[in-house]
């Protein structure tokens, strides 16, 4: 209900996209995600301390 919510705001207010970020090791969500729609658009990186 959530996304679906956002997705209605977005579009009603002349969104351009919907973005949200994911963890590549985490295959689940991204899986979930692409079946809504999302598409991979770049894979970012970071070093934990």
């Amino acid at each position: 209900m959530l996304y679906d919510y956002v997705l209605e705001y977005a579009k009603k207010t002349g969104f351009y996209n919907i973005t949200l970020n994911v963890w590549t090791c985490n295959p689940g969500a991204m899986k979930f995600y692409e079946s809504l729609g999302f598409l991979p658009q770049k894979i970012g990186m970071e070093m934990i301390l």
